[in-house]
């Protein structure tokens, strides 16, 4: 019977498209495009627009495009603090949080808004943002960058992340990045880079760099190659001494982080000593246990003999020897971060890794939270 009916249906020919999801959601676009167009030649300026719309101004510039218009004269021509303030009211702050952030009365960011058309946040509202998160207030201030016109590189410099990150937030946000212009990248270095060059001019090697500003190495070789600096070539020395360090008892992760290499690196060397890097290596028990019974903890053993700490934990805990659970204190890191102290030395200071400090220094910047000397959020 079924096939009957569908026969049938062939004979008349195919069936017609009912309005489903699809069809309405594209004509309720279509309205809204037509009444976006109408509004523009009625004189509406573009920041009214994309907040009538919930829109971008970049995607109402858009919509303008195939319609065949352009933004009125004038409309696009839009300060940074002003396009400051309203991308903060678009991602829902109080007026309170964006006079603060920004550092202006409220007065003046409530007569800005009205200037936008725009009417301040309620702050007894449940959808209404009066904590400045920082991640929040990142990504707003990059938007807004972005619409004023600035290319990644500015900025990135503005808000103390790479190029790359930039570009991602915005493809993330539906946003094209602006071309990078000529003088658009600035011609002075930020406190960070003026660091790098400055510890790989004493000396310091690239990984030890990245682990004590908490960035990647290829950030740091980045960094240099565009500060016109090409990397070191490796030393015969070093090598050497990196192969007395294996033969005296060291692990070939101890190694590698005790010389700023990388563990493969650090096993090629070896090779080319004739060691054999991939063999257990024998560590001296009565050693750590004697250093473990001096009231030192397991990465502090592990940090002075060069040995993973997890490898001395294990030897400790085969010989019955109890290790308290260490959780990392993240503010006194930051503090010490914050007053220009390197991850060696809060690493010393705290008995825990290098690596460890570089972890936390990484998770606080993520969060939004500078490590740098003047401190305060990014």
């Amino acid at each position: 019977m079924m096939q009957e009916h569908a026969h049938s249906m062939t004979d008349i020919g195919p069936p017609l498209l009912l309005p489903g999801r699809k069809y309405r959601v594209n004509r309720r676009k279509a309205e809204r495009n037509k009444r976006i167009a109408e509004m523009c030649r009625e004189g509406a300026a573009l920041p009214q627009l994309s907040e009538c719309f919930g829109l971008t101004p970049t995607q109402i510039r858009n919509i303008l495009r195939s319609q065949g218009l352009k933004p009125n004269k004038g409309a696009e021509q839009i300060s940074e603090s002003d396009a400051v303030i309203v991308a903060f009211h678009r991602a829902r702050f109080a007026a309170p949080v964006i006079a603060e952030q920004i550092g202006l009365p409220q007065e003046a960011v409530r007569r800005t808004l009205k200037r936008f058309g725009l009417k301040p946040w309620p702050t007894n509202s449940k959808t209404c943002l009066t904590i400045p998160d920082p991640n929040i207030l990142r990504d707003a201030t990059i938007t807004a960058l972005h619409e004023i016109g600035a290319a990644p590189s500015v900025i990135a410099e503005r808000v103390s992340l790479s190029r790359q990150r930039v570009r991602i937030i915005l493809w993330n946000r539906g946003l094209k990045p602006n071309p990078e212009v000529e003088g658009s990248v600035r011609n002075d270095i930020s406190v960070r880079d003026a660091s790098i060059l400055a510890m790989y001019a004493e000396g310091v090697s690239m990984p030890a760099i990245a682990s004590d500003l908490g960035l990647t190495y290829q950030r740091v070789q980045q960094i240099l190659t565009e500060n016109g600096i090409a990397p070191r070539r490796r030393l015969r020395n070093r090598d050497a001494e990196i192969a007395a360090a294996f033969r005296s008892g060291s692990t070939v992760a101890g190694v590698a982080e005790r010389f700023g290499v990388t563990a493969d690196n650090a096993r090629r060397i070896l090779r080319r000593h004739g060691l054999k890097p991939d063999q257990k290596t024998k560590h001296d028990h009565a050693r750590i246990l004697k250093m473990a019974q001096a009231g030192m903890r397991a990465p502090q053993i592990g940090t002075e003999l060069g040995i993973n700490p997890r490898v001395v934990g294990a030897i400790l805990h085969k010989n019955g020897v109890p290790q308290p659970r260490f959780k990392f204190d993240h503010a006194r890191i930051l503090g010490m971060a914050q007053a220009g102290r390197r991850a060696r030395e809060i690493a010393s200071a705290l008995g825990i890794s290098r690596a460890s400090v570089g972890y936390v220094l990484r998770v606080l910047r993520t969060n939004g939270i500078s490590t740098s000397r003047s401190g305060g959020a990014s």
